[in-house]
């Protein structure tokens, strides 16, 4: 192949400039199933070290990998590493380097086109790039790529493609490799910066369709006199409450939990203590089917009103204690609920009252943790085989002893003794600042401000299924 057929792929430099350094030069092409045993093993070796930016290219498991040789005059001048991911239903590539003596010259782009049009099934592409050399965040861009993140001076970009024969856009590629990106522990810090970008965009979203649902304040609706009757640790710190002290449900939490424990063929989700709009709302917006039983009809009807001013058709909250409610016709493939915490919280009804068996409002914890553990186990007889509960709890303190409850803790013997495995323990973390303030008071108690909530994710069924069952991520 002349290069001077390829100048209308070349970005980095004028293509009469290109066509007036190669027009005497033949350029070719070698496909490898891997580099690793081959004789341009060493050259690659070699080169990917010299490069600095393909240094990666030199270790063994990218040796294994496919490869594209570029011969100029017959003379090794640069290579591609790059992989068809067949789960994961991703094309990978991985790194790109010219020698020296071909440097600039626009062959960069050449390779890249090379590269993707091994790409046969037309899978997305996933790249991670520096911007510092001619294999740029420019090159990319004019293949079609678009940058998904910015870690330090290294580009996450995606290409869309076609799985399944239905076509997928790079946003849809990029968005669970992104939110992993942000926390990809089991702690996760909704005080950082990307994490608060993207609740609040959730947020707005609410707040849009409370607007045009006409309920006030969507993102608690109907809560009345919630934490510490006083607006909570926000007013304790500024002297202002926030939300009058209710505690609001992360929608980016939502999110996470759907994208990442949801099977692949999973359709419909459960929460047997309803309570705001967030989860009911994320998953609606993701076209999942979604019941929650609430006891608490103004509850009921402002998340109602909410989801479908976004005309969510099939999300419901259901006037119902959980306790009671089990119905042998319907299955779920997630059970998401983040319950009351003891004492914490004052929910109440239109009239101003508690409503019948509002958690909050049982004498005692044991009488509080027995109703709550009864919506549990009719979730897990609703629950399919194969699939995960999530509850996101926290413990609260015995007002005469200062102890806690330990609800965590009882929560995950409880689901071990129905037999599901607890699979994850997740830390969330809250912001500190209002949390510290607090210490003040209660360090002569030798209390210290708890600052986090447990997300304890219990799998149901053969823990062996879940790589063939759950979408494959892919690359990072």
């Amino acid at each position: 192949m002349r290069v001077n057929d390829q100048i209308n792929l070349f970005s980095t430099i004028d293509a009469e400039e290109v066509k007036r350094r190669t027009e005497n030069l033949n350029i070719d092409f070698k496909f490898l199933e891997q580099t690793k045993g081959s004789e341009y093993e060493q050259l690659v070796k070699d080169l990917a070290i010299a490069d600095h930016y393909a240094r990666r290219a030199a270790r063994d498991k990218f040796q294994k990998k496919n490869s594209i040789i570029m011969l100029i005059d017959n003379e090794f001048s640069g290579f591609g590493i790059f992989e068809t991911d067949n789960r994961a239903k991703q094309f990978y590539v991985w790194q790109i380097a010219i020698t020296d003596k071909w440097k600039g010259n626009g062959l960069a782009k050449v390779i890249v086109e090379k590269m993707l049009n091994q790409n046969k099934k037309q899978m997305p592409a996933v790249v991670t790039v520096y911007d510092k050399n001619e294999v740029s965040l420019g090159l990319f861009k004019s293949c079609g790529f678009e940058v998904y993140q910015k870690k330090g001076q290294v580009f996450y970009m995606t290409r869309g493609g076609i799985v399944d024969g239905v076509e997928i856009k790079a946003n849809d590629v990029a968005r669970l490799k992104k939110l992993l990106g942000i926390n990809p522990t089991n702690i996760w810090n909704s005080a950082k910066g990307e994490w608060r970008i993207e609740k609040q965009k959730w947020n707005e979203l609410i707040e849009n369709a409370g607007m045009l649902a006409e309920v006030s304040n969507p993102t608690y609706a109907s809560r009345e006199g919630c934490w510490q009757k006083d607006g909570g640790l926000a007013k304790f710190a500024t002297g202002e409450a926030l939300n009058d002290g209710a505690s609001v449900l992360d929608p980016f939490v939502c999110e996470l939990v759907l994208k990442l424990f949801m099977p692949k063929n999973g359709k419909r989700i459960y929460n047997p203590f309803g309570g705001g709009v967030q989860m009911g709302f994320v998953s609606g917006f993701y076209d999942y089917e979604y019941l929650a039983t609430e006891i608490r009809q103004n509850q009921c009807d402002a998340n109602n009103s909410i989801c479908k001013a976004y005309q969510m058709k099939n999300v419901n909250w259901l006037l119902y204690d959980s306790s009671t409610y089990y119905d042998e016709s319907k299955k779920f493939d997630m059970i998401f609920t983040c319950p009351p915490y003891y004492l914490v919280e004052d929910y109440r009804d239109y009239d101003g009252v508690k409503p019948d068996k509002e958690l909050n409002g049982l004498s005692s914890y044991d009488e509080f943790r027995e109703m709550l553990f009864k919506g549990y186990g009719n979730a897990i007889k609703m629950l399919n085989d194969n699939c995960f509960f999530a509850i996101m709890v926290g413990d609260s303190r015995d007002p005469k002893t200062g102890g806690y409850y330990c609800a965590e803790a009882e929560t995950e013997v409880f689901l071990k003794q129905q037999g599901l495995h607890v699979y994850n323990r997740i830390v969330y973390l809250e912001t500190q600042f209002t949390r510290a303030m607090q210490t003040k008071s209660t360090i002569k108690s030798r209390k210290l401000p708890k600052c986090e909530q447990k997300i304890i994710l219990a799998y149901k069924g053969n823990t062996n299924n879940i790589q063939a069952l759950y979408e494959d991520i892919g690359r990072l």
